[in-house]
């Protein structure tokens, strides 16, 4: 299948074919499945207070049969369907939708060129998490991928990231930085359509990080409320409720196109640790058994847990081998037992190092989606080789998370309970609330 995706997006990147189109609530409820293409053909008409609805900007649909196959075709033998909204904001010059505007972005870029880079993140980045969603599948060439990500609608977004809430002056830019208005954003591009009636799960939302706009990594909205939250609002932000609640719980991912895939799914590695701290919450009253014994900090130690994580599974920012923020790279041979990890501790150790996630999927990739280095620019091959590294840490760090046919046990001394399946968490958190709560079974 992935023959034809470099030549479909050359051809995309040229002809650009579009079709353009000018509270609290049970969180158990069933998504309508629906096809957005055919239901949403007309114009935009968002969900905003028809007395002041916010103004739909200038924009282009990437229909269907235009958009890279991958990126609407689920993985093979998925076991849960991730549907996927994408909205890329592209400030332009003076209404000019062929001016890309370099000015407010601060990126030295054509506009098809940074259309063009787009589409190949968004392909790297589904790709990146679809294996990551397979358990173990370092191990286990038949592991399934527990997550298909499918991409319903696409939109180009001919305008800047409307301005939110404050957050504060910026003295190497001198500038007043913003939040982009979530709120806006979402009910704009009919949020609770997609999310209620379609079905979406996750919003793409392509931006910048420059003066006058602060992206959050990552942003939740959700019905759902418990003693640990009191705005439903499980992610890597400040948490408020800044995004309209709807029926079902979605989580708005605010990507920066300035950077590469990697920083993308980053953001993804950042929600995954937030919804399971949330969890350990529910199960044990802190986060301390996700901290120490699967991640490896010294969590309840204040001297201890300024040293960082050592050997167990790691987390988004530090792999096995390093105490060290980012250190992907690091050559350090370190015993570890992330490919066999029970909370025991009795899983078989091996010594690993940067190499090890590097010749698992260093050079795994969709053909012509080959990553490079991590910024816009000219790759070099050390760059390159850096940029593989780290993708290769986040997709065996998500390997190695209690996922899809698991049979990982805890022996809390007086018995021995199953571990639920935490990939479930990102599939449907609202079903894993209503249904599972826990880290383990039989709570």
């Amino acid at each position: 299948m992935y023959n034809n995706i470099l030549k479909i997006v050359s051809v995309f990147a040229i002809l650009l074919c579009f079709s353009c189109d000018g509270n609290d609530k049970p969180y158990s409820v069933v998504k309508k499945k629906v096809d957005p293409q055919e239901e949403n053909s007309g114009k935009v008409t968002n969900d905003s207070d028809k007395k002041k609805p916010y103004p739909v900007p200038a924009h282009e649909r990437i229909t269907q049969s235009s958009m890279p196959e991958f990126l609407r075709t689920p993985a093979e033998k998925y076991v849960e369907k991730m549907k996927v909204l994408v909205l890329a904001y592209l400030p332009v010059v003076n209404g000019d939708k062929s001016k890309f505007d370099k000015q407010i972005t601060g990126i030295d870029i054509e506009m098809n060129q940074i259309k063009e880079k787009i589409i190949k993140m968004s392909v790297q980045s589904k790709h990146m998490l679809e294996e990551g969603s397979k358990f173990r599948g370092y191990k286990n060439p038949e592991a399934r991928p527990y997550l298909g990500y499918e991409i319903v609608d696409f939109y180009w977004v001919y305008d800047s990231l409307p301005r939110g809430r404050y957050a504060g002056y910026d003295t190497y830019l001198k500038a007043d930085n913003y939040f982009p208005n979530y709120d806006e954003i979402v009910k704009t591009w009919k949020g609770k359509y997609y999310v209620d009636t379609v079905g979406v799960d996750e919003i793409w939302l392509w931006g910048w990080h420059y003066k006058g706009i602060v992206p959050k990594e990552s942003n939740m909205s959700s019905p759902h409320r418990d003693k640990y939250t009191t705005t439903g609002n499980v992610s890597n932000s400040d948490r408020l409720e800044d995004m309209p609640v709807y029926d079902n719980t979605y989580i708005l991912y605010n990507y920066n196109y300035a950077r590469s895939a990697n920083q993308a799914v980053h953001n993804h590695g950042h929600q995954i640790e937030n919804m399971l701290w949330h969890v350990s919450y529910l199960t044990t009253e802190d986060e301390v058994f996700i901290r120490n014994n699967f991640s490896g900090w010294v969590w309840d130690d204040p001297v201890k847990r300024k040293d960082g994580p050592l050997g167990a599974v790691g987390d988004c920012h530090h792999p096995v081998n390093t105490r060290k923020d980012y250190d992907y790279n690091n050559k350090t041979m370190v015993e570890s037992d992330i490919e066999d990890w029970n909370p025991n501790r009795t899983g078989q150790k091996k010594f690993i190092n940067c190499k090890t996630w590097y010749n698992y999927f260093g050079e795994n990739w969709p053909e012509g989606f080959e990553l490079t280095e991590p910024t816009i620019g000219t790759p070099s091959e050390t760059l390159t080789k850096e940029a593989k590294t780290e993708a290769a840490w986040y997709i065996y760090w998500m390997q190695s998370i209690p996922g899809y046919d698991h049979n990982i046990y805890y022996d809390n001394g007086t018995e021995k309970k199953k571990l639920t399946n935490w990939m479930k968490m990102i599939a449907d958190w609202d079903k894993f609330l209503s249904e599972e709560m826990y880290l383990w079974e039989e709570f």
